[in-house]
């Protein structure tokens, strides 16, 4: 049976050559003018998928997401939102209200039919609901039966630990595993050409790691290094869209992660391009020390200069000046090679 696609977009040109495509590739196109027009079309017929414009009369896409996601009927078909605009506003508003993929005009052929494929084939296979009711597995994750419950799922086998400076994974390669942190901590990096580190986060005890580019079904960007003896949990693809599914709430809670992590990203982008290395490096103590104090409960933070510095994105000896001072105005103290945190307030008033 051929599956139903709901294309909604004002350009008449637009509407004829993607339903083409979507005809020729064995697809059933049923087509609307408006925003307003397509979420009645939607209501009625309820297509396996919806491929949607944002920039329309009547009702933008924005809206025809939000109207559907309120409806149990329509809030389980996935929507791919079609646009002109190239912003990270625009993708993260999408995101938040549950479209399920986002393609920038002008796109190729190859690129939405791929799209479309993956859509129906994960919705398909996993269940996946978009803001449906339930905590998901984020909350799964965030409660008092967290572990008992990962461990469920993954089983006995799907236990792994790794030393100081090993590497879970690495940029470029293909996602095998979602990970929960039992003990121990891991930094995510990026390499330059030069083979400089640019850490992007820093996780701890009770965190997951590795769902974003299990999610997007793409390599990973970045890479994943012990920083001291970490013990995790992990789910393999089939069990993690498994559970997923399983909880209704799920896929919307992690599309908002993801979408809230292009934020973090882009702010931290701005602060290496405009903020002082006073700042950076105050912003820096408190986010670490905020993971090391929800594992250790005490104010001492154990990192070393080198990777404090590709933290902050920039040179270790920069760092350490940065941090003489910073003992001297009595923020922090020094002892052996672990900083401990006196001021707390004032660091965040610094970087703030």
């Amino acid at each position: 049976m051929k599956k139903k696609v709901l294309l909604i977009d004002d350009s008449q040109d637009v509407r004829e050559n993607v339903a083409e495509i979507l005809t020729l590739s064995d697809y059933e196109v049923i087509t609307s003018e408006n925003g307003k027009d397509g979420v009645e079309v939607a209501q009625k017929i309820l297509p396996d998928i919806i491929v949607c414009d944002i920039s329309m009369p009547l009702l933008d896409g924005f809206g025809v997401v939000h109207l559907l996601a309120r409806s149990p009927e329509t809030a389980k078909i996935p929507i791919i939102l079609l646009t002109a605009r190239n912003d990270r506003d625009s993708f993260r508003k999408g995101m938040e209200l549950g479209a399920d993929d986002f393609i920038t005009k002008p796109f190729e052929e190859a690129e939405l039919l791929r799209a479309i494929e993956v859509r129906l084939k994960k919705h398909d296979e996993n269940g996946i609901h978009r803001n449906g009711s339930g905590d998901g597995f984020l909350a799964l994750m965030n409660d008092g039966k967290s572990l008992e419950n990962f461990r469920e799922t993954a089983g006995d086998g799907t236990i792994f630990e790794f030393q100081k400076r090993e590497y879970v994974y690495r940029e470029g390669g293909q996602p095998r595993y979602v990970y929960f942190i039992e003990s121990g901590k891991v930094k995510t990096v990026l390499l330059s050409n030069d083979g400089k580190e640019l850490m992007t986060a820093l996780y701890g005890e009770g965190d997951i790691f590795g769902h974003i580019a299990m999610l997007e079904e793409a390599e990973y960007t970045e890479s994943a290094i012990a920083v001291e003896p970490l013990k995790l949990h992990a789910l393999n693809k089939a069990d993690f869209f498994s559970l997923l599914g399983t909880h209704q709430g799920a896929s919307a809670k992690f599309i908002r992660i993801m979408a809230d992590q292009l934020v973090e990203t882009e702010d931290k982008l701005l602060r290496l391009a405009y903020d002082s290395v006073r700042k950076r490096v105050a912003e820096a103590l408190v986010d670490v020390y905020r993971t090391y104090t929800l594992s250790n409960g005490n104010k001492e933070i154990e990192i070393s200069r080198q990777e404090l510095a590709s933290y902050v994105g920039t040179a270790t000896e920069t760092v350490i000046r940065t941090l003489s001072a910073f003992k001297q105005e009595g923020l922090i103290n020094i002892v052996h090679s672990n900083i401990i945190i006196k001021d707390l307030a004032g660091l965040i008033r610094m970087k703030n």
